[in-house]
């Protein structure tokens, strides 16, 4: 008689105590095979219907297919394991680069909870290492981040002008909210001149030297505090250091104006 043990009959998974009793509308951690090797979890996590049958995928299905438990919505794979971190419509992603692909985060290996309507700390690697504030540690490679999660659970996309609770953000294209100064446009030098290059067919070079539009650059950088409130200042006046592509030099003073 199997006792403490998962079990696989006709494509479901199934569940038996340690005195061989079917578990029914529980959580069970199942112990991981493949423990200790890289990315792989201590144990994974599985739901038990009323009729012993763990919840999970179909082999056919396009979609993550959530389910409702105790209030709040998990997904699982085709083998009934739970979904956890950054995920899509139709496979976990467990690379560093996933938070900027998928559109669900589910929380950690012991979560698993969808987030819908709610705001998340998240840490991420960017091997870009977006440099468009230089010299703020919330650009280094390594950063912990704000992300906000819709009713349908997926990440807000890009936006300058978000308004949740009566507050305006704003969001780039991975779904990062933006912090400190922000212009989508292209840095430019503010300082007079910047060269333009052009090269004809035969690969000679022409340098020309020209006004780059600096005031339009200037008036469209926008101001979203900190990186742990993210709010849109909309008007009036605040006291902050400037940026280092706005101004440089008071930039390098460190100072508030």
């Amino acid at each position: 008689m199997a006792a403490d043990v998962l079990i696989e009959d006709d494509d479901n998974y199934y569940y038996v105590d340690e005195n061989s009793a079917m578990v029914r509308n529980q959580w069970v951690a199942v112990e991981n095979e493949d423990a200790g090797q890289e990315d792989e979890p201590d144990h994974y996590w599985y739901y038990f219907q009323s009729n012993g049958k763990a919840y999970k995928r179909s082999n056919d299905s396009n979609s993550l297919s959530p389910k409702t438990i105790n209030g709040k919505k998990y997904a699982f794979d085709t083998d009934g394991k739970m979904l956890y971190g950054w995920v899509n419509d139709s496979f976990e992603r467990d690379d560093d680069e996933a938070w900027k692909n998928c559109q669900y985060y589910l929380g950690g290996e012991d979560d698993g909870a969808a987030r819908a309507n709610e705001w998340a700390l998240i840490a991420i690697t960017d091997d870009d290492a977006v440099k468009d504030q230089l010299g703020d540690d919330f650009w280094d490679e390594d950063q912990e981040r704000w992300f906000y999660f819709k009713a349908s659970g997926k990440k807000q996309g890009e936006s300058t002008n978000k308004k949740i609770n009566d507050k305006k953000y704003g969001f780039d294209e991975w779904g990062r909210m933006v912090a400190s100064w922000n212009t989508t446009l292209t840095p430019v030098e503010k300082d007079a001149t910047a060269p333009n290059v052009s090269t004809d067919s035969n690969g000679v070079a022409t340098v020309t030297t020209s006004k780059q539009g600096t005031e339009d650059y200037t008036e469209s950088f926008m101001y979203f505090s900190n990186p742990e409130d993210g709010a849109r200042y909309t008007k009036g006046w605040f006291k902050v250091v400037p940026g280092y592509y706005l101004q440089q030099g008071k930039y390098g003073d460190d100072s508030e104006y």
